[in-house]
């Protein structure tokens, strides 16, 4: 990737790695469907507002439309919907490691529907990346869950892992902000259907905190950061781009230490085991290792 790569790359870990904590502050006061309703009706407000001052047209012919709607699904309404209803059942640390298995399947269906072949330091590093993910939140595994919470948050990574492969095959050819604007009102409009058959009568609480990390959803972890995960996917392999989720439980756990949470040797362990895996699977070890060799004289 090149440094503006890098820099999206990062961004969007750093920003989906702050947004667990927004949830769980949001969901506190918000029925977990209405509220990512209304995450992404603010979003699609902010993005539409955003296309109209830079002067685009959402011109789309009915067959990007259609690749959009799929697109705005899985990467928006399926997994977002589950995430937000599961993370009610389950603990945080069970939430981190169970929707860091999207590389698992983007590695998966990246091989048989793109060009990116599984190969065995690929799937070597996102198994050493996952490793990492288990060690970080081992103290957390324990903790009560069940089993339509986590079947949940399993099924909302591979509704992830399918958009990401499905949104580099077919989305390619539209523009990133377009795609990003109507993939954003496509899952609005699903979720919220789901809000009104399942979520009707529900109390909500118009809390300042509720309301804040509503926008900060909306705005950064929505608008800004799907913004540049589409701008990203014109320019890099799905299954690089998968690798962000393992950065955002480091994120997460990192931002956590700043609020006085505990970050223990086994921790500290667990994050070496994921750089180690990414830099495995993206095959900079390799590239490392082969620089170190020595080149031999074919003439002896």
């Amino acid at each position: 990737m090149d440094r503006f790569s890098w820099i999206a790359f990062w961004a969007i870990s750093i920003i989906w790695g702050s947004t667990f904590l927004a949830m769980k502050i949001g969901l506190a006061y918000m029925p977990p469907i209405t509220f990512a309703t209304l995450r992404f009706l603010i979003a699609s407000v902010l993005l539409f507002g955003y296309l109209r001052l830079k002067r685009k047209s959402i011109s789309v012919t009915w067959g990007q439309f259609g690749h959009l709607v799929a697109i705005g699904f899985f990467m928006t309404a399926l997994p977002f919907g589950l995430t937000f209803w599961g993370q009610q059942f389950v603990s945080s640390g069970m939430a981190a490691v169970l929707t860091s298995t999207v590389p698992f399947f983007v590695v998966f269906l990246a091989h048989f529907f793109l060009a990116e072949r599984a190969t065995v330091t690929k799937i070597l590093g996102v198994a050493v990346g996952f490793a990492g993910i288990l060690l970080l939140f081992m103290d957390q595994l324990g903790s009560g869950a069940t089993l339509a919470g986590g079947l949940a948050l399993v099924g909302s990574a591979a509704g992830y892992g399918i958009g990401n492969v499905y949104s580099k095959k077919f989305g390619s050819g539209t523009d990133s902000d377009v795609t990003n604007t109507v993939q954003t009102m496509v899952g609005t409009v699903i979720l919220g259907a789901g809000s009104l058959a399942f979520e009707r009568g529900y109390a909500i609480t118009f809390h300042w905190k509720g309301v804040a990390a509503l926008l900060f959803l909306a705005l950064f972890g929505s608008a800004v950061a799907f913004g540049l995960f589409f701008w990203l996917m014109q320019r890099v392999p799905a299954t690089t781009i998968s690798l962000v989720a393992f950065l955002i439980p480091v994120i997460s756990v990192l931002l956590g230490t700043i609020v006085g949470e505990p970050l223990n040797w086994g921790m500290v362990v667990g994050m070496v085991l994921i750089f180690g895996g990414m830099a495995l699977s993206e095959g900079l070890v390799a590239r490392l290792w082969q620089g170190k060799t020595p080149v031999h004289s074919a003439s002896r």
